[in-house]
C-alpha cells in the first residue's frame, strides 16, 4: 500500500483543487442571491484601510482591484464577495453581514489589514486575517486560536528589499484560499472506511486498555466538527 505523510496529503489535496475569483464584485449592503446559488467556493472579502496615507507619501501600493486581478488569475474556483472599507462599502453593515454568513453558505473570509473590530473574525468560519507590512500588526493570537484564524502577510508598498519575499507572502496566502476550498470539497464529501476492526480506526497501545463506550462515534462526531465530512464504517 502507498504510503502518504500527513504533510504529503495536505500538500496534493490542495494543490488539486486550486482556486479561483469570479471578478471583482459590486460594493453594496445587501448579500447577492445570485452568489448564494453557486457550488463555487464562496470567501466574504474585507479590506480595511491600511498605513500609511498616500497623503504621507509619494509611493502608491498595489490597488486592491490589482490584488483581487491577480488573486482570480491564482484561484480559479473561488468568489471573492468584497466589502472595501477605502471606498463605499461600510462598516456596520459588514458586521450585521458577518452574522449571517454561515446561514447563506459562505465557505470563508478574508479581512485584509488589522481589523478595527475584532467580530469580523467570530463568524465561525475558516479566516484568513492579512496583515500588512508596516500597518498596525497587533495580530490577536487568542482570537486566532479561538475562532479558525490563520495569518497571512503582504507587501503592497513593497518595503521590503526583496522581491523574492514579496512573492513568498502572496504565494502562501493562495495556499491558505487553496486549502480552504479543499475544505469544501471535504463537506460535500462522503468517506467510506471498510475494516473488519471493530473500531473505526485502528488504536495502539496497552493490549489490555479498554476504548470507551460509544468510540467510534465521538471519532466520527469529531471528524464531522472539525473538516464536514462525514465518514461511514463498513465491516
Amino acid at each position: 500500500m502507498l504510503e502518504i505523510t500527513r504533510r504529503d496529503f495536505i500538500k496534493v489535496g490542495a494543490s488539486a483543487l486550486a482556486a479561483n475569483m469570479a471578478g471583482f464584485m459590486p460594493l453594496y449592503a445587501g448579500l447577492d442571491r445570485s452568489v448564494q446559488q453557486t457550488s463555487r467556493t464562496k470567501l466574504y472579502t474585507i479590506f480595511f484601510r491600511t498605513a500609511p496615507s498616500t497623503d504621507d507619501t509619494q509611493l502608491r501600493p498595489l490597488a486592491n482591484e490589482e490584488l483581487l486581478h491577480q488573486l482570480k488569475r491564482d484561484c480559479p474556483h473561488v468568489d471573492f464577495i468584497v466589502r472595501d472599507l477605502s471606498k463605499s462599502a461600510r462598516l456596520e453593515n459588514i458586521l450585521n453581514e458577518i452574522d449571517d454568513l454561515k446561514r447563506l453558505d459562505y465557505d470563508g473570509v478574508i479581512v485584509y489589514g488589522w481589523p478595527r473590530e475584532y467580530k469580523v473574525l467570530r463568524s465561525g468560519l475558516p479566516t484568513i486575517n492579512i496583515s500588512i507590512i508596516n500597518d498596525f500588526m497587533n495580530n490577536p493570537i487568542k482570537i486566532y486560536r479561538e475562532n479558525n484564524v490563520v495569518p497571512a502577510f503582504l507587501d503592497p508598498w513593497e518595503f521590503s528589499t526583496s522581491s523574492e519575499n514579496i512573492k513568498r507572502m502572496y504565494t502562501d496566502l493562495v495556499e491558505k484560499i487553496k486549502l480552504i476550498n479543499a475544505l469544501k470539497k471535504l463537506k460535500n464529501s462522503t468517506i467510506l472506511t471498510v475494516t473488519d476492526n471493530p473500531f473505526v480506526n485502528v488504536t495502539y497501545g496497552d493490549a489490555l486498555k479498554q476504548s470507551p463506550q460509544a468510540y467510534n462515534e465521538l471519532i466520527l462526531d469529531a471528524i464531522l466538527n472539525a473538516f464536514g465530512v462525514k465518514v461511514i464504517k463498513q465491516s
